[in-house]
């Protein structure tokens, strides 16, 4: 994969591991909305690797992102934005549907184009 050069690698293994992060902590902590609402420390681990994430994704060049065409990059990086300039409230039903249904797609998907 020659678009993709050594700092986008970079940021695509950074975005693999925030989303391995989640993950683990999602299984760990509970697979429960009910739980996640209610223990801060799990809601605010959740939160940061999700702003961690968007951070990664906002250093792409805009190649790579080509390359990942169907990824929904301005919306990851804009919930980055959401949660850390606290624009509106953050909707713990969207951030609940992030790691349930967006954060395994979004792994899936850059670990078959790239093998880190």
């Amino acid at each position: 994969m020659n678009v993709l050069d050594d700092r986008d690698i970079d940021n695509l293994a950074a975005i693999l591991d925030h989303c391995d992060r989640i993950e683990s902590t999602y299984k760990r902590i509970g697979r429960s909305f009910d739980v996640f609402q209610k223990d801060a420390d799990y809601r605010d681990a959740i939160l940061m690797n999700i702003v961690q994430l968007g951070e990664a994704a906002n250093r792409l060049s805009d190649e790579c992102r080509e390359v990942f065409a169907d990824l929904p990059w301005s919306s990851i990086i804009g919930t980055r934005n959401i949660i850390v300039h606290g624009y509106v409230k953050i909707e713990d039903k969207i951030i609940w549907n992030i790691v349930e249904s967006d954060v395994p797609v979004l792994k899936d998907r850059i670990e078959k184009v790239i093998s880190i």
